[in-house]
């Protein structure tokens, strides 16, 4: 009787084993997938550019010029552009866009302005 008891002990820490033997090993497997996850994570957050789209009616690469009449030089001259941060309906910012645009007058004439 001694012996059968024996044997059932042995069976049971044996299968506590097992089971304590599996529990570790899913904990390392999901230990390791979490941290791969959360190391492209943090490698995509701070390595990677942010999705930047700009375009414009006027304002190109090539510097174009543009030319305005009616302009008497002294008083305030509107001048509309639209500025987008869009490539299309589906690839649009989650930002703001911040710029600056500035204007000097090469000559003395102030009537040429150049855009910067």
């Amino acid at each position: 009787m001694e012996r059968k008891h024996a044997r059932i002990r042995k069976k049971e820490r044996r299968i506590k084993k097992t089971i304590i033997l599996c529990i570790i090993l899913i904990f390392v497997i999901t230990c390791s997938v979490f941290g791969r996850y959360v190391y492209y994570q943090a490698r995509e957050a701070y390595f990677t550019s942010k999705a930047f789209y700009f375009t414009s009616d006027l304002l190109t690469l090539d510097n174009a010029t543009y030319q305005y009449e009616n302009w008497g030089g002294v008083d305030d001259y509107e001048i509309n552009f639209d500025l987008y941060s869009y490539q299309n309906t589906l690839l649009r910012l989650d930002y703001d866009l911040e710029y600056q645009l500035s204007c000097e007058t090469p000559d003395t004439d102030k009537v040429t302005l150049r855009n910067q």
